[in-house]
């Protein structure tokens, strides 16, 4: 009896774990989609889940933790060094500042993805049950294809970048070299969200065409049938754009006050550069330009992507509400009704409450900057 009990048990166990694998498992096709942003977390410690055999899993809190150790302690260590033996008087308010602003953003990084590693992973795998939904078509190459191009971009420019600040061998500093190739994950990150809210736009446009094809009949099987599928895949698209804002909202924050934060420190210290040190003068100002540009260019792309949403999602709304005419069955009513229901709950992402991110955003960033950098110049010229 005892050994019936226990045969029992160790089935209930191993089916159990076989349900769970199958659970985490993600396809080849899912997977290469997710891979070249998946590769470029790994290369700069900014690990959200797991991959490893076609198994996705949450990073555990040791891993988030040792994570942060690093790429905090190796900013403590830059920053002692460089407030200490190099700082001069004139800047060390500015430099300050500066390291402050990296402090916050390890510490905003380390609470995202320790406080959110479950939905980091739950949202990989939200993602896919939506992928199963679509064929696999040209799209997708051309997402795929993107997702590589914009990784490298961002990666090989900030390497580059590194590289040319620090032509001069006189003013090499190994940590402050490490220090800001270690910065690349803020960089990493926001562009990670970016790609991640694209193929979300993706999902809604394909969901669209399949609403279409289903209003001028062009199915063979039931209505009710295809009407319950999409039904299930709308849910999920918007139960994923909530994780989404939920997961990437404070990075949206944190680079949005970065790149404020650090065109002014930037254009304060220019502007204490010794008059007749020329040449440094007009090397530091034209680097500090192109970062600026850098970052405005990818906030405007992100917020691009996110007014491109809101307008897919009222599409979507638009779509169902074409089935207005030709009710004929219950599930159809079921189905508009439900999408507008989906719709009232709708939101824009916010970053932590504070401001949209939209369109204008990019604007309002501008304006600001502008004015702060223009304030500037009238105390250092008048």
């Amino acid at each position: 009896m005892r050994m019936i009990l226990n045969n029992v048990q160790q089935t209930v166990v191993s089916t159990y774990i076989t349900n769970e694998l199958q659970e985490h498992r993600i396809n080849q096709d899912f997977k290469k989609i997710f891979y070249p942003l998946h590769l470029i977390l790994v290369i700069t410690s900014a690990s959200r889940y797991k991959i490893r055999s076609d198994l996705v899993t949450p990073i555990s809190k040791k891993f988030i933790v040792i994570q942060f150790i690093f790429v905090f302690g190796v900013q403590i260590a830059s920053s002692l060094h460089e407030l200490i033996f190099i700082s001069n008087n004139i800047n060390f308010t500015s430099d300050l500042l500066y390291w402050i602003l990296i402090w916050i953003g390890c510490c905003l990084s380390f609470v995202e993805e320790f406080f959110y590693r479950h939905d980091n992973y739950l949202l990989i795998l939200s993602f896919q049950e939506i992928h199963k939904a679509f064929d696999y078509n040209k799209r997708f190459n051309s997402y795929l294809t993107r997702n590589w191009i914009f990784v490298l971009a961002v990666y090989f420019f900030n390497v580059l970048m590194t590289f040319v600040i620090y032509t001069n061998p006189e003013k090499f500093d190994l940590l402050k070299w490490i220090s800001d190739l270690v910065c690349i994950k803020f960089d990493v990150v926001f562009i990670v969200a970016y790609r991640v809210l694209a193929l979300l736009t993706l999902y809604v446009d394909e969901w669209i065409k399949c609403v279409r094809r289903l209003d001028n009949g062009n199915n063979n099987e039931p209505i009710e049938f295809h009407c319950e599928k999409l039904l299930k895949t709308y849910d999920n698209i918007i139960k994923s754009y909530d994780m989404f804002k939920k997961v990437f909202q404070i990075s949206v924050l944190f680079y949005t006050m970065d790149s404020f934060g650090r065109t002014v420190l930037y254009t304060k210290i220019i502007l204490n550069i010794n008059e007749y040190d020329v040449d440094d003068m007009l090397f530091s100002s034209i680097l500090s330009f192109i970062w600026f540009a850098k970052n405005f260019i990818m906030l405007t792309i992100y917020n691009v992507q996110c007014e491109q949403f809101y307008m897919k999602v009222e599409e979507a709304q638009s779509a169902s509400i074409q089935f207005d005419d030709r009710l004929n069955s219950e599930s159809e009513k079921f189905f508009r009704r439900r999408i507008l229901q989906r719709n009232c709950t709708f939101t824009k992402m916010t970053a932590c409450g504070l401001f949209y991110v939209d369109a204008m955003l990019p604007i309002r960033f501008l304006l600001l900057t502008t004015n702060h950098v223009i304030v500037l110049l009238q105390f250092a010229f008048l």
